[in-house]
């Protein structure tokens, strides 16, 4: 998803997530929607979006269902997304290798 969708194919791919994760559609928005950020920010690292919403309180508001906190094995702990958030947008950026420290713990906050 390396550009910006109108609101008809964001309407579809929220109808095809949820269907194919069997999830929420408030969710498939949100996943949408962190993607969309991560193209305004012009990364495909999705700790990049990470950091920037870290920056500034209450962003984190705009995705309720897809965050967490996120507890890696080198001891470091953040605020990011959850596991299927990541799995889906990794997907949408058609990514098939992540990199990073191994999640230990993902907690909803």
């Amino acid at each position: 998803m390396p550009k910006q969708l109108t609101t008809e194919q964001k309407g579809v791919l929220i109808d095809q997530l949820a269907s194919q994760y069997t999830i929420q559609p408030i969710y498939a928005f949100e996943c949408i929607g962190f993607a969309e950020l991560m193209v305004n920010l012009s990364t495909s690292e999705i700790y990049k979006a990470c950091e920037y919403l870290n920056k500034f309180d209450g962003s984190w508001d705009c995705f309720l269902q897809i965050r967490a906190k996120v507890s890696h094995v080198n001891s470091y702990s953040h605020k990011g997304i959850d596991t299927l958030a990541y799995r889906i947008i990794c997907e949408l950026f058609k990514k098939t290798t992540c990199t990073g420290a191994r999640v230990e713990k993902v907690e909803k906050w």
